[in-house]
C-alpha cells in the first residue's frame, strides 16, 4: 500500500516532465516554420502557386498544421516574455540558414 503514493508521484513527474518536452519541441518547430514560411512568403511573393505549395511543404516537413502554429503564435499574444524568446530564437534560426547557405556555396 504504501508503494502507491510513489508510485504516483513518479508517474505524475514522467508525464509533467514528457509535457515539458513537448511544448519545447512544438516552440521549436513553431520557430522554424515562422523562418520557413517567411522566407516563402518572400521568395514567391508573386507566384501565388508556388508560395502555396512551398509553404504547404514547411508545414508538412515539421509535421505540423496550420491551426497549430496559429494556436501556438496566439498563445504568445499576452506573454511578452514568451514572444521575446520567440522571435529571439527566429533571429537564430535565420542566422543558421544564413551561414549554412553561405559555406555552402
Amino acid at each position: 500500500m504504501k508503494l502507491f503514493p510513489f508510485s504516483l508521484i513518479i508517474l505524475f513527474i514522467v508525464i509533467f516532465s514528457y509535457g515539458c518536452g513537448s511544448d519545447s519541441e512544438k516552440f521549436d518547430q513553431t520557430v522554424k516554420v515562422y523562418v520557413e514560411k517567411t522566407i516563402a512568403e518572400e521568395r514567391f511573393m508573386n507566384e501565388p502557386d508556388s508560395l502555396k505549395k512551398n509553404v504547404d511543404q514547411v508545414f508538412s516537413k515539421y509535421g505540423i498544421t496550420r491551426e497549430e502554429y496559429d494556436k501556438t503564435l496566439k498563445s504568445f499574444e499576452y506573454n511578452k516574455e514568451k514572444w521575446l524568446a520567440f522571435l529571439d530564437s527566429a533571429d537564430a534560426y535565420l542566422g543558421e540558414l544564413r551561414k549554412t547557405k553561405n559555406t555552402s556555396k
